[in-house]
């Protein structure tokens, strides 16, 4: 009897042990397979905390003139000291580990033959997220890693892929994901997707008007094409405030603010600029009071390049909280970026009416989204600085307001936006504003082999002098 028990024990062994030592160690918190709807709310938090708003807006804020850094990396930066190798490795990690790659999974996950095959809502949002993030890299790297990137068994060290064959790949990443949005899909999202709820009409014409930027972008390189397919994706994105793409779940919790008020609350690295200041005091801008503290009674504006250490806000203006607080909503793409847009795109084209129309709506939404009453708004517009008539509308007046009406959030896009056109003039007294930034430190370890060499941040990006150098 003995051992017919031990025969049996021996043999049940054999047949669980395998099993059994599978789940050694095995957290059931933690499963190695995860759901799209558990991804979803990550990469939605992503798109508007890590991706748009994080220390890449916070350093081209400083750059662009939006803001002064008056105190650590910021008030450095503001001098242009230690903007370096390994400035932006968060960043990057942030982009490349995180972002990308939960999107893919994504991707994967919804499509044929994935483990949720048929959620062609869930592919739809994760590729316009996934072309907003590499185009976010791509504005501010120059040259990345995209065809061989998150793939590191086959490409432990990806291809850098030139920025023209990136920005052709993302066009038809997004007319992919306006199909896939179209499709039957299984699967719900709902309040997964802390952007939109899972309304795959709106993420259509979210990706519609990521494609009009991208298409804005290339104005330097194709002035009239680049200003046909804007206009076309603009008639085709959203079209109120109301519907823009942005992130507005943040909460008082201190890990759920906003992520420049987190910034400022924690390091106070920023403060007003005089070159914000001049643009909003020569046209009588209602929001200079309604954005800026006073000190003492009075303004005041610090001068880039020349601040000195002011983290307590004692010698320059900050922010007020009704421009900034733990819950703003970050915008990712606006309605007043999309009218500035067609304002530009119309300029290029020659249709000064077009362009004319665009400019004053453009400037109508900037002010009404920032709390501007309608008798303060008329009386801006009323003024010949603002409003100088259709035929004496020129690029810099388009870009100057576009350019206020970008503060704070989209300071990557008004980099991007100097960076294309020159304007505004900056006052900095160190000149030689970034075109770019620095390759990160961990990617130039691991991958030295396949970075771009001779770059520098004085180089433009493709679309900027026309090299993939």
């Amino acid at each position: 009897m003995k051992k017919l028990i031990y025969l049996f024990a021996v043999l049940l062994f054999a047949s669980c042990s395998d099993k059994i030592m599978d789940e050694i160690d095995t957290n059931p918190n933690e499963p190695e397979e995860v759901s799209i709807k558990l991804l979803m709310p990550q990469v939605t938090t992503n798109a508007g905390f890590t991706i748009t708003a994080n220390s890449m807006a916070w350093y081209t804020s400083v750059f662009i003139e939006q803001t002064c850094g008056v105190h650590g990396q910021l008030l450095e930066a503001d001098q242009r000291i230690n903007i370096n190798s390994q400035t932006f490795n968060n960043d990057w990690n942030y982009m490349y580990l995180d972002q990308l790659m939960d999107l893919s999974q994504i991707i994967k996950k919804g499509s044929k033959g994935g483990t949720e095959d048929g959620n062609w809502k869930a592919v739809g949002i994760a590729k316009i997220l996934y072309a907003h993030t590499f185009s976010v890299a791509t504005d501010c790297f120059g040259q990345v890693p995209f065809s061989q990137a998150l793939n590191p068994t086959d490409f432990p060290k990806p291809k850098f892929d030139n920025q023209q064959e990136i920005y052709t790949k993302l066009q038809t990443l997004l007319d992919e994901a306006i199909a896939d949005l179209g499709k039957t899909s299984v699967g719900a999202i709902g309040g997964a997707d802390l952007i939109y709820d899972g309304d795959a009409a709106k993420w259509i014409k979210a990706a519609w008007a990521l494609k009009a930027r991208l298409y804005n972008h290339l104005s330097k390189r194709d002035p009239q094409g680049s200003a046909t397919s804007a206009l076309d994706a603009v008639s085709k994105a959203f079209q109120s405030s109301a519907a823009e793409m942005k992130l507005d779940k943040f909460t008082e919790v201190a890990t759920q603010q906003n992520p420049f008020f987190q910034e400022e609350a924690d390091r106070g690295h920023h403060s007003m600029s005089k070159t914000m200041y001049d643009l909003l005091v020569a046209n009588n801008d209602p929001r200079l009071a309604r954005w800026f503290t006073k000190i003492n009674g009075a303004f005041s504006p610090g001068k880039n390049g020349e601040n000195q250490q002011d983290q307590a806000g004692t010698l320059y203006s900050k922010f007020t909280p009704e421009l900034l607080s733990a819950t703003t909503a970050v915008p990712i793409i606006s309605f007043r970026e999309l009218k500035f847009i067609e304002a530009e795109a119309n300029f290029r084209k020659g249709d000064k009416v077009k362009a004319y129309e665009a400019y004053q709506a453009a400037v109508t939404v900037a002010l009404t989204d920032n709390g501007i009453s309608a008798a303060d708004r008329n009386t801006f517009l009323a003024q010949p600085s603002v409003s100088p008539g259709k035929d004496a509308l020129t690029l810099e007046l388009i870009m100057k307001q576009k350019y206020i009406a970008m503060f704070m959030f989209q300071s990557i896009e008004a980099w991007t936006d100097w960076r294309r056109t020159g304007f505004p003039a900056m006052q900095n007294i160190y000149g030689n504003v970034p075109r770019r930034l620095p390759y990160p430190d961990n990617e130039i370890t691991t991958n030295s082999g396949n970075i771009p060499a001779n770059i520098t941040n004085a180089k433009g990006v493709w679309w900027d002098d026309g090299t993939e150098d």
